[in-house]
């Protein structure tokens, strides 16, 4: 996984529907943003688009699923 792929997190249970959007990987974070595990595995910063419109959360690299890596 890297900058720029599309990926899904349907594992993840606030996208509401059974078809969890695509979002495209904009950031690899080393720490837990909110400082509560701050040595832990880092997460990756996710847009999200969706019919709600687009945003920004950050999760865990395990909870994503990549749908289409990026050109190189």
């Amino acid at each position: 996984m890297k900058v720029g792929d599309l990926v899904k997190a349907p594992w993840l249970l606030d996208h509401g529907d059974s078809a969890a959007p695509v979002g495209i990987v904009v950031e690899f974070i080393e720490e837990d943003p909110d400082g509560l595990n701050p040595e832990g595995p880092g997460m990756v910063r996710v847009l999200w688009i969706n019919g709600n419109g687009q945003r920004h959360r950050h999760v865990f690299p395990h909870l994503l699923e990549v749908v289409s890596e990026a050109p190189v």
